[in-house]
């Protein structure tokens, strides 16, 4: 992916994704890229904070997730399971508490 578009008119901000092959050849699909588009503006800044990292970062653990976006792991796993249980983030690992676990878009 490439660097997030942020655009702001009429005091609403808008997210765009441009779906690119990147070092890591990860891309993700057109219908998950618009998805998450339409959604952002309804997101709590700390869900929208996840959505920008992990934009940039391919398969990231908690920690990592904490220090990247500097929410605490308490409140950084609720804002990640709000954002798999609406389908924007997946969750790569073994089982509910999986501390290895990597979150990706």
């Amino acid at each position: 992916m490439t660097q997030p578009i942020y655009t702001n008119e009429n005091k609403i901000v808008t997210l765009i994704l441009k779906n690119n092959t990147v070092s890591d050849n990860r891309v993700i699909s057109e219908q998950k890229r618009l998805r998450i588009e339409k959604e952002f503006n309804t997101l709590s800044d700390g869900a929208k904070n996840i959505i920008l990292t992990l934009s940039q970062h391919n398969g990231v653990s908690i920690d990592d997730l904490s220090n990247l976006t500097k929410i605490n792991s308490r409140t950084l796993r609720y804002h990640l399971k709000k954002l798999m249980d609406i389908s924007l983030i997946e969750k790569h690992g073994k089982g509910e508490r999986d501390l290895h676990a990597l979150y990706t878009l």
